[in-house]
């Protein structure tokens, strides 16, 4: 089973709840977001901003998740240098953005096991703007 977990972007840092691999053996956990006083917020606001781990690790063993900004570690071909995971609600499943378009389940997949997670969108999402090839 694969932790299904999320984090948020609160006042300047990432909080993370979810089901959560235990410490003390191979159960799993419920933690919960723990309200801060930096930003309060509804819980249609937490939803909104909520991001999820998508399961995979990139190259350094760093947790992908959706938000996050990744560099391309393949030489193939005019592959993008810089992609951004996001979740599509119609294929339920995560995809990698290139600009306006979206990178395909099997082309994410490749891109994501080659890559690194060099950001997010929560604090430098000009990493994105004016194209990203």
């Amino acid at each position: 089973m694969r932790e299904i977990k999320f984090r948020m972007f609160i006042g300047g840092r990432f909080y993370y709840w979810g089901f959560i691999k235990s410490q003390y053996g191979d159960d799993y956990e419920f933690r919960g977001l723990t309200d801060t006083n930096a930003e309060p917020l509804s819980m249609v606001e937490k939803l909104a901003r909520s991001q999820q781990y998508t399961g995979f690790h990139d190259n350094n063993g760093v947790e992908i998740y959706e938000g996050d900004i990744l560099k391309n570690g393949n030489t193939y071909g005019n592959a993008p240098k810089l992609i951004e995971v996001v979740w599509n609600e119609r294929e339920g499943a995560f995809n990698g953005k290139v600009g306006a378009g979206r990178l395909p389940l099997s082309c994410a997949y490749w891109f994501f096991v080659n890559c690194e997670v060099i950001s997010n969108i929560c604090e430098h999402s000009h990493l994105l703007k004016g194209g990203v090839n």
